[in-house]
């Protein structure tokens, strides 16, 4: 699966962010929901 410009640019945020990564798991699945309907990415 390719990754569009801006999913790549998240992507790179949350692993650069992801020290408490299991902690934030969920959040970030929210977060990451958001990202893609407001950018219009679907």
């Amino acid at each position: 699966m390719k990754l569009t410009q801006k999913q790549k640019v998240f992507d790179d945020y949350y692993i650069e962010t992801g020290n408490a990564k299991k902690q934030l798991l969920k959040l970030d699945i929210v977060k990451r929901q958001q990202y893609l309907f407001y950018n219009n990415i679907f």
